[in-house]
């Protein structure tokens, strides 16, 4: 699978190999991809979860596609904005679960509305899935407003509130 194009972004899903040198050396990523990267920083939380995610794909190279990134970069500029991913294969119900990061300077500019949109449309074509997960902190009103506007239902609200989108 090469990518999603949407009006205005691509949205890139990243081999094992890519997601290496997205760990290792995001020049040499840049030059790979032909973009130029202003996503959020490879550090801290961030990198964990990146090394979690390679871990997975490393583990499971049949499900790559639900375990690795997908870059987002915007078609006017290859700039890479943010970062979409499932967060592993579906489970024996048919669920997956997503989450999705954003540079600051480039929110409330609708490219994660966007980008799930494109996202869940693609999952609800695969075999198997029934039902898209999400879920943030209670304060994130951003990443709610996207997920409703994406036709999520909030499920739950605790400490983090839960998400649903039937496919």
């Amino acid at each position: 699978m090469k990518s999603i194009n949407t009006v205005r972004l691509t949205l890139v899903p990243l081999s094992l190999e890519q997601l290496n040198t997205w760990l290792n050396d995001v020049q040499v990523l840049e030059h790979e991809l032909v973009c130029h990267y202003r996503g959020e920083k490879l550090q801290n939380d961030f990198e964990s979860r990146v090394r979690v995610q390679l871990s997975k794909v490393q583990n499971d190279l049949a499900n790559w596609l639900w375990n690795t990134f997908w870059l987002i970069l915007r078609n006017e500029d290859r700039l890479v904005i943010g970062s979409f991913q499932f967060n592993g294969a579906p489970n024996d119900e048919g669920q997956v679960r997503i989450g999705f990061e954003l540079s600051p300077e480039f929110r409330h500019c609708g490219y994660m509305t966007e980008t799930v949109r494109a996202m869940c449309r693609w999952a609800k074509l695969q075999p198997g899935i029934y039902q898209i997960c999400a879920q943030t902190e209670c304060d994130n009103i951003a990443s709610q407003k996207v997920l409703y506007q994406c036709g999520f239902v909030e499920q739950e609200r605790n400490n983090i509130s839960l998400w649903t989108f039937d496919a």
